[in-house]
């Protein structure tokens, strides 16, 4: 993401007004995950690090303040509408959400059928800041991004956020961690092609575009930036997220050993409800009731 960081501070220093910027890479070579963990970046996929403005005091174009705390259920909206309109361009004529079932699971990632298609991760970013040059520079720099992202608090210096997204369009990647089980969104495309008996010739089911993706994506943000009496709110958004969320998920906490490993907690963990503040509410095997706030579960 830092290669990433350093094209996006070159245009927004440039810029006298706010608005999307995005940079998409057709491989990562030194991707970054949840927690600090390696972001597994096979060609084919879609890797895109989205600057979103952030609304100023006075009001105006950008994304509200009020909408930061969810902002992560947010991404996961707007990446399962990105898709939805990707397929749409191949399938024939219909509505491709009543077609095929893409669900979301906290806080942002979207599954299929149980596994992953992908996720995000929000960082602030502040156009001015100074990047590292050395490689000594660049671990110290990613450490703080790392506490960072793992706290839901946005300074209020920051005139932008990163928005970190991968998903897998095209290849699926193999599991390092034992991480949950993934997909991609062709595989899920021709498989049900084939399920609804859906044939497009000897050419078979045409290539989907990583570009295309990240089109819709941006376009899918759009209404969240403009300021008015239809632009979501909070609640909205945790309404709407909570409405897609795959609750029969067996879920699992997110840990870290003492030689720096990561991996998860051998109790299984039951998603019951979303609060007001998108915060994820889980029951135990004895029935004790936890709510999560900043963590990232299996």
């Amino acid at each position: 993401m830092l290669q990433g960081q350093r094209i996006l501070q070159q245009y927004c220093q440039k810029r006298t007004a706010g608005g999307l910027i995005g940079v998409l890479a057709d491989q990562q070579t030194a991707g970054k995950a949840t927690t600090g963990r390696h972001w597994l970046s096979p060609e084919g996929n879609m890797y895109f690090t989205l600057c979103v403005p952030l609304q100023p005091p006075t009001g105006g174009y950008g994304l509200s303040q009020t909408l930061l705390p969810v902002l992560p259920l947010l991404c996961g909206l707007v990446c399962r509408e990105a898709v939805y309109h990707l397929v749409e361009e191949v399938l024939p004529a219909g509505d491709s959400k009543k077609m095929f079932h893409l669900q979301t699971k906290w806080p942002n990632d979207i599954v299929y059928h149980g596994k992953k298609l992908g996720g995000s991760l929000v960082e602030p970013f502040d156009e001015h800041q100074v990047l590292p040059e050395s490689d000594a520079e660049t671990v110290a720099h990613e450490e703080q991004q790392q506490e960072e992202a793992a706290s839901p608090t946005i300074p209020f210096n920051a005139n932008y956020v990163l928005i970190g997204i991968g998903l897998n369009v095209a290849a699926v990647p193999v599991l390092q961690d034992g991480g949950r089980v993934a997909t991609c969104i062709q595989d899920v495309l021709e498989s049900f092609c084939k399920e609804q008996h859906i044939s497009f010739g000897e050419s078979g089911v045409p290539r989907l575009s990583p570009r295309r993706l990240a089109h819709f994506i941006c376009e899918a943000f759009l209404p969240y930036l403009t300021p008015g009496a239809h632009t979501p709110d909070r609640k909205s958004v945790v309404s709407e997220f909570e409405k897609y969320m795959d609750k029969s998920l067996v879920l699992h906490k997110r840990v870290t050993t003492a030689d720096g490993q990561q991996t998860r907690e051998e109790v299984n963990l039951k998603a019951l409800r979303l609060n007001e503040w998108g915060h994820l509410t889980v029951r135990n095997p004895y029935g004790a009731e936890e709510t999560l706030c900043a963590e990232y579960l299996y």
